[in-house]
């Protein structure tokens, strides 16, 4: 079963919930989702998970380096990416990343950073899952705030968000 949402652990007191009552049952099952990186994602809490069933969790970091961490106000920093990946990976359980390129701002030591991370950390990675350019959709702060980051458009903001409520193209 996979768990369809990007941030499975935003309540971790109700995946752990989720997890006791499968043990309690004694089900035997196969779990995925994807997670963020986060400070209680302790190696506990992943051998929970990897008891209950998980055996493969997708971690959505997006940002790779100290600087673009702080650029998409990610709230965690890259020595909890280095430990939420290999807490997850000693628990047993497979892990997957997404990287997102082009943050406004983002330099070219920052992309030098996070290839230095990334290979760091190979021993608890198993899969790449997705490689993407960053998107302006309705969630993003760069959508909320375009000029605190530089972002310009080819027309009128308001018309472009008016007519593209999902995402902005990138030629715009």
């Amino acid at each position: 079963f996979m768990f369809n949402e990007s941030d499975l652990n935003g309540d971790s007191e109700m995946i752990l919930a989720i997890c006791e009552e499968i043990l309690r049952r004694k089900l035997r099952i196969s779990l995925t989702g994807q997670l963020r990186i986060d400070r209680r994602n302790t190696k506990e809490f992943f051998l929970r998970l990897r008891q209950a069933g998980f055996c493969m969790l997708r971690f959505g970091v997006d940002a790779w380096s100290a600087h673009t961490l702080l650029l998409q106000n990610k709230g965690y920093t890259v020595d909890m990416i280095s430990q939420n990946l290999r807490d997850c990976r000693t628990a047993g359980i497979g892990t997957e990343v997404n990287i997102v390129l082009g943050v406004p701002g983002e330099t070219e030591e920052d992309i030098e950073e996070s290839i230095a991370l990334l290979k760091a950390n190979k021993p608890h990675i198993d899969r790449v899952a997705s490689l993407n350019p960053i998107m302006l959709t309705p969630t993003s702060v760069y959508w909320q705030e375009p000029e605190k980051h530089h972002i310009q458009f080819e027309g009128d903001r308001e018309e472009i968000y008016r007519k593209n409520p999902l995402a902005i193209p990138a030629q715009l």
